[in-house]
């Protein structure tokens, strides 16, 4: 089983909320798409994918199983949460289990995503 996540519309309506109080506006995820590109933020696909693994690694966080473990207790294989993480914070699973919390994760990803 690879990293499964939301739909699109649940997607669309969780980004959305993040921007609350801000110039982005959008009804659909074509809009959506074309706001984020406009204002400079990662893409709704990145945005997914971060969605993606962000339970795994907070998972990784808060116990001392091991990354295998985790993996199997989650569903997903340890090869694709490696690839997702080395893909969107350019890091192994094993080093983001140490960062503190997904805020910081947050922070990591944008500011990878913005840099590009």
């Amino acid at each position: 089983m690879s990293l499964q996540g939301p739909s699109e519309v649940g997607i669309a309506h969780a980004i959305a909320d993040l921007v609350v109080g801000t110039e982005i506006r959008a009804t659909s995820l074509r809009q959506l798409s074309y706001a984020l590109r406009a204002a400079g933020l990662p893409s709704v696909a990145k945005w997914r994918s971060l969605g993606r693994v962000l339970a795994p690694i907070v998972a990784l966080q808060s116990s001392d199983a091991s990354i295998t473990q985790t993996c199997a207790e989650l569903g997903i294989h340890r090869q694709d949460l490696s690839r997702v993480c080395r893909r969107l914070f350019g890091s192994t699973p094993g080093r983001l289990r140490h960062i503190l919390g997904w805020e910081e994760l947050l922070h990591r990803f944008l500011s990878g995503m913005l840099a590009k």
